[in-house]
Formats: C-alpha cells, structure tokens, sequence
C-alpha cells in the first residue's frame, strides 16, 4: 500500500518509547496544574498571616489561578486548532511557570494575587490541551487506556500537594532573610510545588506536534516525517519498510478564509459544534463532564474543611460539621492541619486506586459501563454519608465518593475526542472544561452559601447527580449518535 490513512498508520506503529514519553510529558502537566490550583489552598493559613489577609482576600486568593483557567481556556483550545497543539502548551507552560515563579518574589498581596490569576490564565493552555495532544498521537483502541494512564498524575497531585505541606509544617514560619525579603516556608512549598512544571516544559521540547494535526493543516510531509520518527523508535524501521509512502486523514479542514477579528473567527469556529452532526455528541459529552465536575471537583475543594470540622465521633458528617471557627489550641491546631493533610493523602491514594482499577477494567469493559460503575459506587456511597457517625467510616465513604466522579472526567473527555475531527478537536474539548469549571464555581457558591443552612439538603443534592441515571444515559448514547463517517465504523470501547 501507498497512500495510508493516519489511523492505520498509528495502528501500525503501536505503543512504544515515545508513546510513554509523551504520556510522562503530558502526566506532568496534569501534575504540575494540580500543584498549582489546589497547592494554594494548603498554604493560604501562611500567606494570610504574611500579608495579614481577611477572608475575602483568602477567597479571592483560593479561586484566582482557577478563575484565570475559566477565561482563558477556551481561547487556548481554539488556538491550538490554529498554530499546533505542542506550541500552544510550550508557551503555556513557559508563561505559566515564568509568572508562578515571579508571584513567589512578590512583597504585597495585591501583587501576588494578580501573578496568581496570570499563572491560571497562562496555564489554560496546557489545562485543555495535553488530552488532545496525547489522543491524537494514540491509536483508537488504545486512547482510553492511555488517557487513563495519564490521568495517573491528577491522583498523585492529590498527594504530591498535601505531601509537601506536609513535609514542611515543622519548619519556622520564615525560613531564613535575605536583606528586607523574607523567605518564608509557603514560597518554599510553592516552588517545589512547581517542579513537574520544569519537568513538563523540558520534555515537551523533545516531543514532536501531533500528525493529525499536520494534516489538518495540509503538512502531509511534516506528518509523514513525524510518524516515520515514531515507527523509527518503536519498532527500529521506517514506514517504507511496512510499504507506507505516504499518508492521509479524513475531514481535513477546509481552505480558511481571510484572516478577520480574533472574537469573531473564534466564535464561527466554535459554532460547527452546536450545528449537525456534532451538536448532539458535544452537548451530550459536555453535560456529563459538567455534571463530573461539579460532584468530583466541586466537593474536593472543601475537603479539608470537611474533615477538618469533624470532631464529635457521635454525629454524622453534616450533624458535626460547623461554620464556626474551633477554639483549638497551638499544639491542637498543628495536629489537626497534620491530620487533615493526611486525609488529603489518602484522597490522593484512592483516586489514584481508582484509576489503576478502571486501567484494568478497560481490558474487558466499555467505557460507559466503567463511568456508570463509578457513578453507582459513588452514588451509595455519598448516601451512606447521611448516616455514617463513625468517623473512620466516614473519611472512607467520602473518598470512595469523590474519587470515582473525579476519576471519570478524563474518561468522559476521551469520548469526546473521539467524536470530533481534528480540527475542531481542541475546540470541543477546552469549551467543555470551560463549561466543567464553572460548573466547579457554581458548586463552590452553592457549598459557601448554604452548606452551612442546610447542610442535608444541599449535600444530598450531590448526592443525586452522582446517582447515575444521567451520567449513564448520555455516555451510552454518545457512543452510538455520532454521524463522522470514520467513527461510524469503529466501536469506541
């Protein structure tokens, strides 16, 4: 044969050397985005007495690095359906370690919370880009196992971040002066917080931009090299050894029009989505990730605030939990944020349980059984929270709770790479994280306001959009309404 699909071609080469290169690249982005949205959180108590923070400071201070991912998320998954997906996280990368780094140095909280919104503002990109990266470097049946590799690293972010606060809660709160500029122990945790980052940004150098994109732009020459590279390393012969010559790729993206404003090419490519045969798909796929978001990452930002006002061993988890500051002492203090980072710890050991279990699932079952199993574990055991009073049995449940939903968030993400073509991959992709973030924002108001009121009914009402029912209808039926001729043929496990 000559002229070859790019499917079939990345079928051919396999997984190999490269394949967990980039699995390894793109698992510390997801690593080093982790550090630096929920790192904070761990540190806010030190910072707060820095800069002498009020509570409307630590609230703006938590949510700035995530709100700044919410803006700019979409734009940078447009983009990168523009200049090339390795590009787009190169400079995101670049950017956001270079403006973390700098929020370090800063001597006011003015200062410093502006540095934090640019780094999740300059983060975006490698936020929504590393799955599309890796998927289109994968071959179909191997994309949700390696998705779930790579999603690996969420779970030892939960661990890496209250690890490192962990590790530095004995030391003095300034850990030594140079001049006038204190050097204290959360600037400390914040830059270790920040080493996968350099780990991410120096092998993404190495890693080449995806074929699939190459085509979509026409590059065939460009795309054959890359792939020729990729056999070269995995199998130690180039493509004219298998008799492949040349390669193509279905839906290549038409002839662009002239050049016109930034918002408006922005929004004509955004509307293929909400038009057939995408539409249904999309809409589908983006509702589930919004629901996943909203249980698995809305509740995790409260976690230790969860655990950390429990204490009356005779109440359930709601009967104990309390807006209402604790009148502990020092060494009380210390032993409750100790035990707090280690529930954040085993937090980090299930989802992490959990993944390695839907890795092995995957080999015999579909991915929308795999997202109803974690959906239905999740559901039984968020309810059983309501009558729970031991509190061994409830830090149990809790994270068996959170970590399936948050678990199913790449899972879901993958089916949608699936069902949109190249050039429109990257696109779909960031709009439905943008979409799963607010849904975050929204959780984190409806917990901040009436978690206190009605702690029954407003956790019950996670509870509920983790029953299932919904999650499974609309998985099940976004593997089987998608009209792209080559999906049509493939069975999406």
């Amino acid at each position: 044969m000559s002229a070859t699909e790019v499917d079939d071609v990345l079928k051919l080469i396999g997984c190999g050397y490269m394949q967990v290169l980039m699995v390894f690249s793109c698992g510390m982005t997801c690593l080093y985005l982790i550090n630096e949205i929920m790192g904070i959180n761990f540190v806010c108590g030190s910072i707060a007495e820095d800069f002498q923070m009020n509570n409307v400071q630590l609230s703006l201070l938590a949510s700035s690095a995530f709100l700044g991912l919410i803006l700019a998320t979409h734009y940078s998954g447009y983009k990168s359906d523009q200049i090339g997906r390795r590009i787009v996280m190169l400079y995101s990368l670049g950017l956001g370690l270079a403006a973390s780094l700098i929020s370090m140095l800063m001597p006011s909280f003015p200062v410093f919370l502006l540095f934090r919104f640019l780094t999740g503002l300059m983060l975006s990109g490698g936020s929504c880009v590393f799955l599309t990266y890796i998927t289109e470097c994968t071959q179909i049946t191997f994309r949700p196992h390696i998705v779930t590799f790579m999603s690996y690293f969420f779970a030892l972010g939960w661990i890496y971040v209250p690890g490192v606060a962990y590790l530095f809660q004995p030391l003095n709160r300034i850990v030594f002066s140079w001049g006038t500029f204190d050097i204290c122990r959360w600037r400390i945790s914040l830059l270790v917080n920040a080493i996968p980052g350099f780990v991410a940004f120096g092998t993404m150098f190495i890693l080449p931009e995806t074929p699939k994109f190459l085509l979509s732009k026409r590059k065939d020459e460009r795309a054959f090299a890359v792939l020729n590279r990729l056999c070269i390393i995995n199998h130690r012969k180039d493509l004219k050894s298998f008799g492949v010559t040349s390669v193509w790729q279905d839906n290549v993206q038409e002839d662009q029009s002239p050049p016109r404003c930034c918002l408006i090419q922005m929004w004509l490519d955004t509307k293929p989505l909400f038009k057939p045969p995408y539409v249904r798909p999309f809409l589908h796929v983006t509702a589930v990730v919004c629901c996943l978001f909203f249980v698995g990452n809305g509740l995790v930002t409260w976690f230790s605030k969860l655990r950390s006002d429990l204490t009356n061993e005779k109440e359930t988890m709601c009967g104990d939990f309390s807006c209402e500051p604790r009148n502990n002492t020092s060494g009380a203090d210390d032993k409750s944020k100790s035990n707090v980072y280690m529930d954040g710890i085993i937090l980090g050991v299930t989802a992490l349980s959990t993944f390695i279990f839907t890795s092995i699932l995957l080999v015999w079952v579909k991915r929308s059984l795999i997202l109803f199993i974690n959906s239905t574990i999740a559901f039984l055991c968020g309810f059983s929270l309501n009558f729970w009073t031991n509190q061994h049995a409830i830090l149990i449940a809790l994270v068996v709770f959170l970590s399936p939903m948050a678990c199913s968030i790449s899972l879901a993400g993958s089916a949608l790479c699936d069902v949109m073509p190249t050039h429109m991959r990257a696109n779909a992709v960031s709009l439905a994280l943008t979409f799963g973030r607010l849904a975050v924002i929204i959780a984190s108001g409806i917990l901040g306001f009436f978690f206190c009121m009605q702690c029954y009914v407003v956790f019950n009402i996670f509870v509920l959009f983790a029953a299932g029912k919904f999650v499974r209808g609309s998985i099940l039926v976004s593997n089987n309404i998608v009209n792209e001729p080559r999906y049509s043929q493939i069975s999406i496990k």
